[in-house]
Formats: structure tokens, sequence, C-alpha cells
């Protein structure tokens, strides 16, 4: 273990392809084109609205980039 600190590491390349990271945020409310009115939310991945889930509570999600096939499409 002496010469433990004299050791460096490669550093990690992950490619995730077609798939980002989507971190916590607010969405504004908008009107659809059948003049639903949608109001603003927040959006961090739980399905549970009422509850707002910030990145350090482990809030945010992997989604796959706009115009990309998914992975699990069938």
């Amino acid at each position: 273990m002496k010469h433990v600190h004299q050791y460096s590491f490669k550093p990690m390349v992950l490619d995730l392809g077609d798939i980002h990271f989507v971190k916590p945020h607010f969405v504004q409310g908008y009107i659809k084109e059948d003049g639903t009115v949608v109001k603003g939310y927040f959006r961090d991945s739980d399905g549970n609205t009422p509850i707002d889930r910030p990145l350090g509570a482990g809030g945010g999600y992997y989604a796959h980039n706009p115009g990309t096939a998914g992975l699990y499409s069938s």
C-alpha cells in the first residue's frame, strides 16, 4: 500500500449512444392545439408530480435523444 499513491487511473469514457441524462426541471404551462390548458409542473422522473425530487435526491432520468429509436422499442 505504500506505493498506491503513485498509481494513476486512465479516465473512464462512458458512451451511452443515443441516450442522455435529463436533469430535474420545471416545464412551463402551455395550450395544446385542441385548446386544452396544461399547467406548469416539475419534471423529475419519479412519476409523482406533488413531490419534487431534485438531482441530489435522485431526481432526473435517462432518455433517448430526439429522433432516435429507443433500445427497447419493438
